[in-house]
Order: C-alpha cells, then structure tokens, then sequence
C-alpha cells in the first residue's frame, strides 16, 4: 500500500502501520505508535489551538485528520517524514501559519472544508509539492502562486472562489496535468476548455518523448 494512491485501501496496510482513533472517546496513550506510519485522527481538541499536543511519530507518512480546534498548521514539525497531509471539516483553520515547520519534501496536501483559512500562498514554501487541494477553502486571491510550485501534478479547488478570476495560471505551468473547480462567471476559462487543453498536451508531451 502506497500513500501516494488517490484512495488508500487501509485494511492493506500491515498491522501496528495505521492507526485510526477518536480524540475524544479514546485514550491516546493506549495506543502504540512506535511502527505507526499511516494515522487518522477524529475529533482533535488542543487548548492551545494547534497540533503540538498530537503524538511524536518520527515514521509517519499519512497524516489525516477531521475536525480539528486548530487555528494553524503549528505543531506538524515533529513529522519529519511526512508525505501526505490531509485536514477535513478543520472549520477553526484560519492560517497556514507553522508550515515553515512542515516537512520540505512533503508531496500531497489536501485542505476540505477550512473557511476561514487564508495566506494561501503561503503554500509555496513547500517545492516538493505534485497534489494540492484547497476544497472549500476561503477565498484564494490569484492563482500567480501556482508558478512557484514547479512539480504540481494535480490542483483542486472545488468551491474556493478565485477572487481576481484568472485561471491562465493553470495554463501556464508546465507540468499540471490534472484539476478539478466549479465554473464561475467571473473566471476567465471553463473548465472543459482547460482540462482538454491539459489533456491535449499530455498527449503531445508523450507524443514527443517516444
């Protein structure tokens, strides 16, 4: 089993290598984390409005996490090895603060449901980055960032509005192969127009490398 699949077939994985609990009716020191690497976490509650009160798992590779009193991101730097994050009905999100912590070669961050959540660009600290998805999110200024993400694959941003309404971005990074977001009257391509643009030079792209 590979975090990297889009869908994660849990049951595969080995036995002590995931782990899924609720933060608030189990104990968390119950658990055994010391072969964990793939962890799903219910319910999180921290005083401090952050994640520093989750458990120190130096393998972990798959982190997700519904709902969550987090405000930011502060907290995951004890997650060295962390190569997919994803935070679902975080509601309180509000920054993307702390990931100047986050593991560098982190390639997969999906966001769901964080309304509130702004400084998105602040995405961009993060090179190693093939899957981001802002779905639900607040509201994103421009799409100028996107430029500053050389090895995305994929970018999704189903109803997060894109104030200025610019989507040439997408356009013009050169390896998007993949993104899904809901037309708006303001944006400046539909989506058909550009997932068959993307599609027709990933055509073209393995036309030439044969």
């Amino acid at each position: 089993m590979n975090w990297k699949n889009n869908s994660i077939n849990f049951e595969e994985i080995p036995k002590g290598e995931y782990i899924n609990f609720d933060w608030k009716e189990d104990d968390v020191k119950s658990f055994d984390f010391s072969k964990c690497k793939y962890l799903i976490i219910w319910h999180h509650q921290s005083k401090e409005k952050s994640f520093n009160n989750l458990p120190h798992i130096p393998d972990l590779l798959y982190l997700e996490v519904n709902w969550s009193s987090s405000t930011s991101l502060k907290g995951l730097s004890k997650y060295q090895n962390l190569k997919r994050l994803e935070l679902h009905y975080c509601t309180k999100l509000e920054t993307l603060d702390g990931i100047e912590s986050v593991n560098r070669e982190i390639e997969h961050i999906h966001i769901n449901q964080s309304k509130k959540l702004t400084n998105h660009k602040r995405i961009t600290i993060l090179k190693k980055l093939k899957v981001l998805c802002y779905n639900d999110c607040g509201a994103i200024e421009n799409l100028s960032f996107l430029n500053e993400l050389p090895h995305l694959r994929d970018f999704r941003f189903v109803n997060s509005n894109i104030l200025d309404g610019d989507l040439s971005p997408i356009l013009h990074h050169p390896n998007l192969e993949s993104v899904g977001f809901l037309n708006k009257r303001h944006y400046s391509h539909k989506d058909t127009y550009i997932k068959d643009y993307l599609k027709n030079r990933r055509i073209t792209n393995a036309q030439q490398n044969l």
